[in-house]
């Protein structure tokens, strides 16, 4: 009886204490997630905005060697890398079958000059029967018909003669040509350089340059004047000038830091295989410095600088977003802006990075999230230039103000016009965007 009595109690103290933990469990305060950010106050600072670019190094000026006739390479005095100098001896081609040629037009010509003359003496051979048949006409001693036939014969040997001096004239051209050919097989640097590649080895056939397209020698180039030739988007070279500074950065020599200038942006863009690719510039940066370690083909990037704003207004550049212009109406409070239509018949891009129309840029306003008392405002904002880190804000906000710089993700896609949320502690690491904490 007893231990059905203690067995019917403990059932009493279980059913108790099952209630309260309910009871604990719903009528416990809930915690509250607010969305954790990051925050930077606005402040006055210079910024500089760049166009940042990769490309590869050439020399300014890079001749082409090539030979004008084609044959055997039987002379290759240098080498990749000597330094040469203007009417030095690059290569040169076997001459005996241009020397064969030179002698036949020699030969040629000798020919054409005893036709020549021979054609002369029978012309004026014809012009003195013409003369006697003339003053034999006038005596009565011969007819109208010889003297016609002497006139004809005496202007045809005229004629003879005068395409005899012509052939003179077409074989003494054959034979410069010929001579100039022999000269061309020697080959001499145009100019003081260093050889920066050489194509063919001694005893190789190259195909001259007068009717196809030539082989390739050799290149010689000036090394004192080193260039940075980059491909700089559509979006971007509109921003670049001729004369805008540089800092360049090339990948193999990484513990050097070399300034350069903008002296030349193509008139046309960079043709592309497909015309899903990004349209890029080409655009010339002049290296300042000369280093013996800068290398034709080098891999490099240049930061040039566009723009330049002294003590303006600037807000980290992550903290700028865009929303639609009905969403930020909504939000102030302001008359609904109605929403903009697609065009009728809008061809929209078919490139790669999905470029946003007119009609969708239109309606999109640059906006930040303003901090205070543990709330976000949304706060409209007009821009000026930028820099890899701050962007300059013109109208929208004041000094010292404090927004939001953080995370990326925060202010993209969850921050909301006075929304709470959590300041993340200077120092900590919010590197997952969006991050969530609570507090009660």
């Amino acid at each position: 009886m007893m231990a059905k009595r203690k067995s019917k109690k403990l059932r009493y103290i279980i059913a108790a204490v099952v209630v309260i933990v309910v009871c604990a469990a719903v009528f416990a305060p809930k915690k509250q997630h607010f969305t954790q950010v990051s925050t930077e106050k606005v402040v006055r600072r210079d910024i500089t905005s760049q166009v940042t670019a990769s490309g590869s190094v050439k020399p300014k000026l890079e001749v082409v060697i090539s030979s004008e006739v084609s044959g055997e390479v039987v002379e290759l005095p240098v080498n990749d890398g000597d330094r040469v100098e203007k009417g030095q001896l690059l290569a040169r081609i076997d001459t005996e079958i241009l020397e064969l040629r030179v002698k036949q037009q020699e030969a040629a010509i000798l020919a054409a000059r005893a036709s020549a003359e021979q054609m002369r003496v029978q012309m004026e051979r014809a012009q003195q029967v013409l003369e006697d048949q003339e003053r034999l006409l006038a005596d009565k001693f011969v007819s109208e018909d010889k003297v016609r036939e002497a006139r004809s014969d005496a202007l045809a040997r005229k004629a003879a003669y005068a395409a005899a001096m012509a052939q003179i004239s077409q074989q003494q051209m054959e034979l410069d040509q010929a001579k100039k050919n022999l000269s061309k097989a020697i080959i001499y640097s145009p100019m003081d350089g260093i050889v920066s590649s050489r194509s063919v080895e001694l005893a190789e056939r190259v195909v001259g340059t007068g009717d196809y397209q030539g082989t390739e020698i050799m290149r010689v180039a000036d090394f004192g004047v080193m260039e940075l030739v980059i491909d700089v988007n559509e979006s971007d070279v509109v921003n670049v000038s001729v004369g805008d500074e540089a800092s360049i950065l090339i990948d193999a020599i990484p513990d050097t830091s070399f300034t350069g200038k903008v002296v030349e942006i193509a008139a046309s863009a960079s043709s592309s295989s497909s015309s899903t690719d990004a349209v890029t510039f080409q655009v010339k940066v002049r290296i300042d410095q000369t280093d013996a370690r800068i290398r034709p083909g080098m891999t490099a990037t240049a930061d040039i600088d566009t723009d330049f704003a002294e003590g303006v207004l600037t807000v980290p550049l992550q903290s700028v977003t865009v929303r639609d212009k009905q969403t930020v109406a909504k939000a102030l409070g302001k008359a609904e802006i109605p929403e903009i239509p697609p065009q009728v018949g809008e061809v929209r891009s078919s490139r790669k990075d999905k470029k946003r129309s007119r009609a969708e840029l239109d309606n999109l306003q640059r906006i930040v999230f303003v901090f205070k008392d543990g709330k976000v405002q949304i706060r409209e904002v007009k821009t000026g230039i930028s820099s890899s880190r701050y962007m300059e804000i013109k109208e929208g906000l004041s000094d010292g103000e404090e927004v939001v710089s953080g995370s990326y993700n925060a202010i993209a896609r969850e921050l909301n016009h006075d929304m709470q949320v959590k300041v993340q502690p200077k120092g900590e690491n919010n590197g997952k965007p969006g991050s969530k904490s609570s507090s009660k």
